[in-house]
């Protein structure tokens, strides 16, 4: 039987062994990328949590970690719509970040004062960042090992240390995570057609991250030169029907309009909440500002090749930096941007990378001051990653040829294991307050903000010369330091010197009047010497600076009824149980005073009755003063034998304490009640 004709195949087709050969070797290929993609993020992690897991076993430091976490009642009380509000609407510590607020507060929700928690925290968003960067750059440029090795430099250099083993920097950790996701939803939306879904996912990214660290907003510059290289935008507009994503300069910058837009607005809330916190030009002139951006810049550079000498801390230069110095490194600066803009077209990551560098430090640069630092090594947490795009990728392309590649990776595994080593030592500074600012006093010259906090270090273990040593020194550099002369004068109380501490406290009030802390310390010593004339003129100052300072009310209250005053001390009395309303003290002295003062115009029996009943049961019905309290607020309500009862058994509580003058004066009390007679209070001695 004949067969049936086969129909011939078109060229189009005809499917040859070549082909599927082909095919099959492209998807081995793409296998084998997935793996090495999977196997490269994994490194990372494992290098991240080598360098800096050990922070999970540190402590918090005394470096705005108190007013970030552990002195913060907004973050320690967790996820509540309070605390939320408060997040989404602060300007606290001069600085709006609400998305670094609810961080800080959702980890407090979990770990409360345990600081591993947050060092961990800390570790798995830097662990985000640096995956999240090696898969964007590996998306940007197709080149896998150069984008995995700039990811590397990133993610454990040691200059990273203060951003991730400082848990007070979450800003920097947290707004490097929506750094990346803004470039992979950037490149996601610029390698096809228009689609304004994309765009606005890519501006939802760069909103967030503004509102974790608002050092972002030179973002819409930065997209500009991903346009330039490597998505390599900058072209002629073509048809609509084309897939082609290049398109003309004026549609790249009418595209980041929005970006800036945004950027501008968080610029205005970040002057607004820094308002305070910015320095004067008188403070800091211009001129010395400009040099020492123009030295740090450099700076920052030498510590990405050579990270020796890091600090917590940098100080302004006491005698200021050289001419020389500044118009050698703005040379440099020079030198390499017009390299860069040379090499455009051979190598365009040397100018991509270097105005990388060069764009997102300008917000940190110092010639807007906030603080008295002169640079820190969390600045360099983005900016960095232009410089080693750069030196990756120019090294990447010298040494491309066959010849070079075993050296290549001899040398790429020499530089991670030095890195390693470097940050591993770098990060260990950071285990403990007094560690971390011997480290930095051992760096730098003349830092009186180092030798400071390592006085409180000290001060907080008890080893009071130890501490009077350093804020001594910090003094000698800055001999208007406050903070430091305060807490030298609470060493010398402390220690018992008591007319030392009246002068060094006269010192602080004279140089800083709006240290209420200072003038509270100094009105205690005065009440104690006698002087309690004085002492209610400085709880009244303390009081006119901060309001809310406790135990100003009550103390203040105390004296004022020593003199007499005791309509003006119920007032303060009253003030003090508006910030504190279980406080045991307040409620006694006012439930008292209420009950037995000799005006008539301030007793009010009914009231004293109830703060005495509120005392007796926050005291447990254990304090022979309290008791007295409620029997003389018993008594004036005319219940002599109730207050008879309760006035007997503060007796027995004073005598099982052997405490023999409360007993006389409540023994006093009982033979009144039995009279049916209400206790008055006895004259006090004339103020002195």
């Amino acid at each position: 039987m004949a067969r049936a004709k086969r129909r011939t195949r078109s060229p189009d087709q005809t499917v040859t062994s070549s082909a599927r050969s082909a095919s099959r070797k492209s998807s081995l290929n793409g296998m084998h990328d997935h793996w090495m993609t999977g196997i490269a993020c994994l490194l990372l992690v494992a290098a991240i949590f080598t360098v800096f897991g050990q922070t999970i076993g540190f402590g918090f430091v005394n470096y705005d970690d108190p007013t970030y976490v552990t002195q913060n009642p907004n973050v320690l009380g967790g996820m509540t719509p309070g605390n939320i509000k408060w997040a989404l609407t602060t300007g606290y510590f001069n600085n709006w970040h609400p998305i670094t607020w609810l961080s800080l507060i959702l980890d407090a929700q979990v770990y409360g004062l345990w600081a591993g928690g947050y060092h961990l925290s800390n570790i798995l968003l830097h662990a985000l960042t640096a995956i999240g960067l090696f898969l964007v750059l590996r998306r940007l440029t197709s080149e896998l090992w150069p984008s995995f090795f700039v990811a590397v430099i990133f993610a454990i250099h040691p200059l990273r240390a203060e951003s991730v083993a400082w848990i007070a920097e979450r800003k920097d950790v947290l707004s490097g995570v929506f750094f990346v996701a803004t470039l992979a939803a950037y490149r996601h939306y610029a390698i096809a057609p228009f689609s304004l879904g994309r765009y606005l996912l890519a501006l939802i990214t760069f909103t967030l991250g503004l509102m974790a660290k608002p050092m972002l907003v030179t973002t819409p510059f930065l997209l500009l030169l991903l346009d330039f290289w490597p998505l390599r935008r900058f072209g002629q507009e073509v048809s609509a029907d084309a897939t082609t994503t290049k398109a003309p300069l004026r549609r790249l910058l009418l595209e980041k309009l929005p970006f800036l837009a945004i950027a501008t607005v968080s610029c205005i809330i970040t002057a607004v909440a820094q308002s305070t916190a910015i320095a004067s030009l008188q403070a800091k002139p211009f001129d010395i500002r400009i040099s020492n951006a123009i030295v740090s810049y450099v700076t920052y550079v030498v510590h990405f090749f050579y990270p020796t000498d890091l600090a917590a801390f940098y100080p302004y230069p006491a005698l200021g930096i050289p001419a020389w110095k500044t118009l050698l490194c703005g040379s440099l600066i020079v030198l390499v941007s017009v390299i860069g803009l040379g090499l455009r077209r051979r190598a365009p990551y040397l100018l991509v990378g270097w105005f990388w560098y060069l764009g997102t430090l300008v917000p940190v640069i110092g010639l807007l001051q906030v603080g008295n630092q002169a640079m820190a090594d969390r600045y360099t947490y983005l900016p960095q990653i232009g410089l080693a795009i750069a030196v990756v990728w120019g090294l990447h392309d010298l040494t491309r040829f066959s010849a070079a590649v075993g050296i290549r990776r001899v040398a790429a595994a020499t530089v991670v294991l030095a890195l390693m080593t470097a940050a591993f030592a770098q990060t260990s500074y950071w285990r403990d307050s007094e560690t971390l600012w011997r480290h930095a006093i051992a760096c730098t010259r003349d830092s009186a903000l180092a030798h400071h906090l390592l006085g409180c270090a000290l001060f907080e273990q008890q080893r009071n010369e130890e501490a009077m040593d350093q804020f001594r020194a910090a003094l000698d550099i800055l001999p208007h330091l406050a903070e430091s002369r305060h807490n030298l004068a609470t060493c010398w109380k402390r220690l018992g010197k008591t007319d030392e501490a009246i002068a060094e406290y006269r010192h602080v009030v004279r140089i800083a009047p709006e240290m209420a802390e200072a003038h509270s310390h100094l009105a205690g010593l005065l009440s104690e010497r006698g002087h309690v004339s004085e002492a209610i003129e400085h709880y009244e100052k303390a009081l006119a600076a901060c309001p809310e300072l406790l135990n100003g009310h009550f103390n203040l209250g105390v004296l004022l009824n020593q003199q007499g005053k005791a309509a003006l001390a119920v007032q303060h009395w009253r003030q003090a149980l508006q910030q504190t309303p279980d406080d045991v003290d307040a409620l006694d002295q006012l439930a008292w005073t209420l009950a037995t003062c000799r005006e008539a115009s301030v007793r009010n029996g009914k009231e004293a009755l109830e703060l005495a009943r509120r005392a007796v049961a926050l005291s447990h019905s254990k304090n022979p003063d309290v008791l007295g309290s409620l029997a003389a607020a018993l008594a004036e309500m005319g219940r002599y034998n109730e207050a008879t009862t309760v006035a007997e058994r503060a007796m027995g509580l004073a005598d099982q304490s052997g405490d023999s003058e409360r007993r006389q004066t409540l023994r006093q009390q009982v033979e009144s009640y039995r009279r049916h007679l209400p206790y008055r209070d006895p004259p006090l001695p004339a103020p002195q």
